[in-house]
């Protein structure tokens, strides 16, 4: 009877449909359902560029694997085979829906990447984990495996021929040293006499050879500074780890989970330059003169502090003195005020909506290509943690049993006040369907020309309004908790894809009411001490619908207490219990029918390495 369950599955395995690829297509090899490797930019013999409906590339599932992984009676538990795999050896696992839909719509992306500086002709690119040669790239390409991904950005400093010096050094100290070279070849037997007194060597007042050398050391000493700077931010790892929660269909979370990194890679290359002279500029800076940076330590804040609060602030320019209201305004250069941080928020800011845009393309390439996803991603980045996220996934840090929420969820109850205020400004996408004013109790007939407690969109508080007939409309926000929907539709407010969702038997688009736009919260790594317990926690809404953050903190600590500290699978342990807490029976029920997909990342393997 399984047996023939099982051929069943892999038969409607093997008419799953494909889905578009994006058009910044992941370099590296990426297992998919077919069984073979599909290298390079995805490309198949017969032309399709769709992706292949695959599971996570470092579990390394064949075929038959991916098909049991997909029963939904037993629902069992995916781990990976080789932890190694994943970077730090971090834990990693998933589980199918109870029948919610086909296929398991999760997926998941963990990568070591390192970004290279090169800065002189001798510079070389070297690869973690793996000693096959490696091709040099250039800051608009990169090279991945399965397991890493390399890539290499061209310092301008590097433009000259090698062996030249210090970019650093200007050519003031420059002529400066030639005028002191000439003198001492013109003068070098008077300077010789000079040199000393014939008893003690030592003078009162410093002779002009003195004065030669002194200059030629300083200029040796800053050399030698400039080429340890530089050598020291010739190579920038990031460590990256995403779960993207697909809905109405896989293809938008496959694509994401396939590409973002990519992106992101891309984005922070093209501002490597900046980022290494800022960060620079901020360590040489005092703790008290350091007040640009908008990071927190871990036990300062529950979260970190706002960065849009934090940009309206630096972006008030002053008002010049002199100048007259009306008259030509000053130009303003504010490149000294950007911290290295919020370059590094753009650049992530700036790749969610690159991607957003990517899916939106295969959509037009593709009529069948529908969904969409959410995305939570923890980036480990120039000594930061930069968790960014759209939707709601959730990320935690446990801590000696106790949960510390780093995310923030959307869904349409915390984003109440930006969808009405959307709404009262574009009515016309409501299309005299739904109504913007959101009331204590949904109105009836009876109510019209009675006064009932309602609040506007641009209301925090309530007031007493009469009812009209138009207000006996849907409102745009209906339901409460997990059941809360947007237009009737969705419960969720930000992520990828979702262009062509409409309401149903309408032509009223979703879309306009949703976000790309990921909320990035920032963690200085240098601020506190992490032990092999101190974890991070991301996991799909699958396992906090029925876990609790403070529950998920106790579990993770009673399953890494338990596991020697030299297992490298001690945190896959704990990823399994987490699941297998959240997948249990209820009263012969599951506890859950969403997919669940968790990462348990040892925070002090980061320190550590830096």
């Amino acid at each position: 009877m399984l047996n023939r369950l099982k051929n069943a599955m892999a038969t409607l395995a093997g008419d799953v449909p494909d889905y578009p690829a994006s058009d910044r297509r992941p370099r590296g090899r990426l297992r998919g359902s077919s069984g073979g490797e599909i290298r390079g930019d995805h490309k198949r013999t017969d032309g399709d560029d769709r992706l292949p409906y695959s599971r996570p590339h470092f579990l390394h599932l064949s075929v038959d694997e991916v098909t049991a992984s997909g029963d939904k009676t037993s629902r069992p538990i995916i781990l990976p085979r080789d932890v190694t795999k994943v970077p730090w050896c971090a834990g990693y696992a998933e589980v199918i829906n109870a029948g919610k839909s086909e296929l398991n719509e999760d997926q998941a992306r963990a990568e070591r990447i390192i970004l290279k500086n090169v800065l002189s002709k001798s510079s070389k690119i070297n690869k973690l984990n793996d000693t096959k040669p490696v091709k040099e790239v250039t800051s608009s390409q990169t090279v991945g495996t399965e397991s890493n991904v390399i890539a290499s950005g061209c310092s301008n400093h590097d433009k000259g021929e090698a062996g030249t010096g210090s970019p650093a050094f200007n050519s003031d100290s420059s002529n400066e040293v030639e005028k002191a070279k000439e003198t001492k070849q013109l003068n070098a037997s008077t300077i010789g006499e000079e040199a000393s007194d014939g008893k003690n060597g030592i003078h009162n007042e410093m002779n002009s050879n003195d004065k030669l050398e002194v200059i030629e050391n300083e200029e040796d000493t800053r050399r030698k500074q400039e080429e340890e700077k530089f050598q020291e931010d010739d190579q920038v790892t990031m460590t990256y780890f995403g779960i993207f929660d697909g809905h109405a269909g896989y293809g938008a979370a496959l694509m994401a989970a396939a590409s973002l990194h990519d992106i992101i890679t891309d984005n922070l290359l093209s501002i490597i330059d900046l980022l290494s002279s800022k960060k620079a500029k901020e360590n040489s800076q005092s703790p008290v003169e350091s007040t640009n940076s908008s990071s927190v330590g871990l036990y300062n804040c529950c979260i970190c502090k706002c960065h849009n609060h934090q940009m309206m602030q630096s972006n008030r320019a002053p008002f010049a003195p002199g100048a007259s209201v009306g008259g030509p305004v000053p130009s303003i250069d504010k490149t000294s005020n950007i911290t290295a941080e919020e370059l590094v928020i753009g650049a992530i800011e700036k790749s969610f909506n690159r991607m957003d845009r990517t899916i939106e393309d295969a959509r037009r390439r593709h009529s069948d290509a529908v969904g969409g996803c959410t995305a939570l991603t923890a980036i480990f980045f120039m000594g930061r943690l930069y968790i960014a996220n759209a939707g709601d996934c959730r990320a935690v840090i446990c801590r000696d049993g106790k949960a510390v929420p780093v995310s923030f969820d959307f869904t349409p109850e915390t984003e109440r006040k930006r969808i009405y205020m959307l709404a009262n400004l574009f009515p016309h996408l409501l299309q005299n369907e739904f109504t913007d004013r959101e009331f204590v109790r949904r109105p009836t007939r009876k109510d019209v020309g009675k006064k009932l407690l309602c609040r506007e969109a641009w209301m925090s508080g309530w007031s007493l309004h009469t009812v009209k007939v138009e207000d006996l409309r849907v409102p745009v926000i209906t339901g409460e908790g997990k059941r809360a929907r947007l237009l009737s539709t969705i419960g969720v407010t930000r992520g990828f894809g979702d262009h062509n969702l409409r309401l149903y038997d309408s032509d009223i688009r979703i879309k306009p009411f949703l976000s790309s736009v990921p909320d990035v919260k920032v963690i200085d790594m240098n601020n506190s001490a992490y032990n092999e317990n101190d974890v991070l926690v991301m996991a799909s809404d699958g396992l906090w619908d029925v876990i609790s953050s403070d529950h998920a903190a106790i579990v993770v600590q009673s399953s890494l207490s338990t596991a020697e500290i030299s297992n490298p699978k001690r945190y896959t342990l704990a990823a399994q219990d987490l699941l297998l807490h959240a997948r249990g029976m209820r009263q012969n029920q599951w506890k859950t029918i969403d997919d669940i997909t968790v990462f348990v990342i040892p925070l002090y393997c980061y320190v550590s390495s830096n």
